[in-house]
């Protein structure tokens, strides 16, 4: 490794933001104190894609981002900086769209047959469909296209004849087609593959998605070809020496997880590795995986639930069923969203499910394989090695069977055949290992598209909390937080800890302002009583759901100042994200439109403005402060701190494609500039335009530099215990190094407009010594400290151990 993780910095590259943009960053980054770019995916992806997850062709680097040529000179302005590069890699699944897939193309051209075949995780038994791909591309039923001309066999320069639908095109099979022009039935019913309507076509296509995004193949990674075919590119990377890392992507939807993790490790030995894993809570990531952690989801979703008030969580939920009507908690709604989703998102899967556990014995079990998928309480399970399952799986199952068991629907005969062979209580017979493989692949999809990409949006108390890896009704403790930092300082120093990422429904300062409506529930409602009053101004003959409505003034609240474009965008895609009254395959225009109409009229509302910005201001500067402390606490916390790209200022930006906006670099590069500066002022200067988090950042990120024997594998932690009247306000922690003496102690905090009369004679115990603030240059002794004494200069502070 070209140097020791310390801090990384994730940057998504699409055109606009190729290698050499990446290039010309590194110098801010460096001075940052950043050891570690954070790459998105940048193998050869699809046209114009905004994020790289779409690869089209794992063998090669992206040209649209600069190529080979591209990534050298960014990797030598890396090496100049003397930080390395963790790479995002995508086993999973490959985008099918184009013919720049050549796997696919042949797939398609080749059918069963051809040398790709075994590529791609496709049920060619599939009944009805005579060993052939079914492809549901088409906007409307196959006879309505063919009637009106729309698919056409056109003559290519390069690729012979092709099948061509609007901007797609397709391979024919050698020998049936020798003139253009529209298709005959004869040429088309000879393909290895079917088109179909998008809409009706979904629910019968017989490969494995990506959830249930179409054209985004799985690939069956678990075959030694496919492995090199999908990964041999990245290796190359690390053993080159660009590459120090690898985020694997999305290893849930591997068939097996901990046998590719084995496999990438064997490959890429001592390679820092960590996995996009959302653990549930309670449950830990599997310690049979050769891996370093995880992308920091669960931290993100701890912190998050450590600075709700539970007080406060309990008046929202009073003032949620009283402006919505919704009784129902949060596991109702994710229960429903599940099953929905098993049984229409992802019905095609729930089929070819069904159609496997026949194979293993169990014929007509697609409600009972439906029911337990609903009540699976995490993405998955992993059984080892024998059929063993851990703990955590044990009781994911059982408590997937007691849903099962107080359904009226489910036979407990075939029950009890599907829960022996998911419990490994029945012989490996191949087809129950194909059911208990597979069953896991839905059953995190399901989970993902369910819960996620549903129930968060029907839900919406407190959206703080409805983030990727939390749960709307987890508040954790100072006690748990604690625990947590200990047991990851123990077993997975390495893993990264996020708070804001590419996935996250709303930005890490967003998501604190949202939160800080847990400790003024009283002043909320009274505003959400005064909204509901303007709201009828601007309600249409179809209005917003009540929990939309809520939703979308919490919007208000965590985006301000927010213009019309974006409050709209992210409301149409709020409701159909939620499934109830409009949704993406068939958008209800009429209540879109009345949507529309309600949000750009509530926010040019000058009336509706006074009544957020009055929110807004009672938490200011309440929010910037509990920043600064979560950032602190990222930075200094047991892992290794990720920070997304432009979350270096305050950022109040939303779910993506809003999280994607650019990033004005030049007006960081000054912001730092000048918060380096020797005569840089007090610590809040320039508080409106974020640059107290910047220089908390490069000042903590330096700290660890001078200290990394604190923050490295082997370095310790341990609580600091607070006493007096706001002890439960004080997040308190040391880093010692590998023979336990303390370096570094940490002072951060929660709740904070419950600390508007002070911290009064609140203390902590320091270890003896001298101790210098690294943001302040303020010293103080060992022993008992007043927290208004420490905190006198700065909201936070990182005392070194002189």
């Amino acid at each position: 490794m070209r140097t020791s993780p310390r801090a990384t910095y994730r940057v998504q590259l699409r055109e606009e933001f190729d290698f050499d943009a990446a290039t010309a960053i590194i110098p801010y980054l460096e001075e940052l104190g950043i050891s570690h770019l954070y790459s998105s995916p940048y193998m050869q992806a699809a046209r114009h894609s905004p994020h790289g997850y779409d690869v089209v062709d794992p063998t090669r680097v992206s040209d649209t981002l600069g190529g080979d040529a591209g990534l050298r000179r960014l990797d030598a302005a890396l090496r100049d900086a003397q930080m390395g590069q963790l790479l995002d890699i995508v086993p999973n699944h490959v985008y099918i769209g184009e013919r720049a897939n050549t796997r696919w193309w042949d797939v398609l051209r080749e059918g069963r047959a051809g040398d790709s075949a075994s590529y791609f995780d496709i049920d060619w038994d599939a009944l009805g469909l005579g060993e052939r791909v079914l492809l549901p591309v088409l906007d409307a039923p196959r006879d309505e296209v063919l009637a009106e001309g729309g698919l056409d066999v056109v003559a290519t320069a390069d690729h012979g004849f092709e099948l061509h639908y609007g901007d797609s095109a397709f391979p024919l099979a050698p020998g049936t087609a020798s003139t253009p022009g529209p298709v005959a039935l004869e040429a088309l019913s000879a393909q290895h593959y079917i088109l179909d309507f998008f809409k009706t076509g979904s629910a019968l296509l017989n490969y494995r998605r990506f959830f249930d995004v179409s054209s985004l193949a799985g690939v069956r990674v678990e075959d030694t070809a496919v492995f090199d075919w999908s990964l041999s590119r990245a290796i190359d990377l690390v053993d080159d020496g660009t590459v120090d890392g690898l985020r694997i992507d999305h290893i849930d939807g591997l068939r097996d997880p901990a046998g590719f993790a084995s496999e990438l490790r064997s490959r890429v030995p001592g390679t820092w590795l960590v996995a996009e894993k959302i653990l549930a809570t309670g449950e830990q990531l599997p310690v049979d995986w050769p891996i370093d952690g995880t992308t920091g989801y669960e931290f993100g979703a701890l912190l998050t639930s450590l600075f709700i008030h539970p007080g406060g969580l309990e008046a929202l939920s009073d003032c949620y069923r009283l402006f919505t009507g919704d009784a129902r908690d949060f596991q109702a709604h994710s229960h429903r969203g599940r099953h929905e989703v098993v049984e229409s998102l992802l019905s095609a899967e729930l089929s070819r499910l069904t159609r496997v556990a026949e194979g293993a014995g169990v014929a007509g079990a697609r409600t009972e394989l439906a029911v337990l998928i609903a009540g699976m309480p995490q993405y998955r399970i992993y059984p080892r090695d024998g059929g063993a399952l851990s703990r955590d799986d044990r009781r994911a199952l059982d408590a997937a069977e007691t849903w099962a068991r107080q359904s009226a629907l489910c036979d407990g005969r075939r029950l009890d055949a599907i829960l022996a062979i998911l419990r490994g209580n029945r012989s490996a017979s191949a087809p129950a290992r194909e059911l208990r493989e597979r069953f896991q692949q839905v059953s995190g999809a399901v989970m993902a598209k369910g819960v996620e990409d549903t129930a968060f949006y029907r839900f919406t108390r407190l959206v703080a909390l409805n983030e990727v890896g939390s749960d709307p009704d987890r508040i954790s403790t100072l006690d748990e937080f604690h625990q947590t930092c200990a047991q990851t300082a123990r077993d997975y120093p390495l893993t990264l800890l996020a708070t804001t990422t590419h996935d996250t429904k709303r930005s890490e300062d967003a998501r604190l302002r949202v939160g800080l409506l847990s400790e003024m529930p009283q002043q909320w409602g009274h505003t959400l009583e005064r909204l509901d009053h303007l709201a009828a101004r601007h309600r249409g003959a179809h209005p917003p759901s009540r929990a939309a409505e809520y939703l979308f003034y919490q919007t208000l609240v965590a985006a301000h100042p927010i213009d019309a474009d974006r409050a709209w965008a992210y409301m149409r895609k709020a409701a159909r994200e939620a499934k109830l009254d409009t949704n993406w395959i068939e958008p209800d225009e009429l209540y879109e439109t009345d949507l529309e109409q309600f949000v750009r009229g509530m926010v040019a509302d000058p009336d509706v403005d006074a009544e957020i910005e009055a929110v807004v201001a009672s938490m200011t500067p309440a929010w910037q402060m509990l920043s600064l402390s979560q950032t602190l606490i990222k930075l200094t916390a047991p892992g290794i701190p990720d920070i997304y790209q432009g979350s270096e200022l305050w950022d109040l930006r939303l779910v993506d494609p809003d999280n994607r906006t650019p990033v004005d670099y030049d007006t960081r590069r000054t912001v730092l500039r000048d918060v380096t500066r020797a005569d840089r002022g007090d610590f809040l200067s320039d508080l409106e335009s974020g640059a107290p988090k910047l220089r908390l950042i490069a000042s903590v990120l330096a700290a660890r530099a001078r200290h990394a024997e604190a923050y490295g594998s082997e370095s310790g932690y341990a609580r600091v215990i607070a006493t007096g009247s706001r002890a439960e306000n004080v997040i308190s922690f040391l880093r010692s190094d590998p023979d336990g003496q303390p370096v570094t102690a940490t002072v951060a905090f929660r709740w904070p407009l419950l600390l508007r009369d002070g911290w009064g004679d609140t203390l902590v115990e320091l270890p003896s010594g001298r101790w210098r603030d690294a943001l302040t240059g303020g010293e103080a002794p060992g022993g008992e400290q007043r927290i208004a004494t420490l905190l006198d200069a700065a909201p936070v502070a990182l005392l070194e151990r002189a």
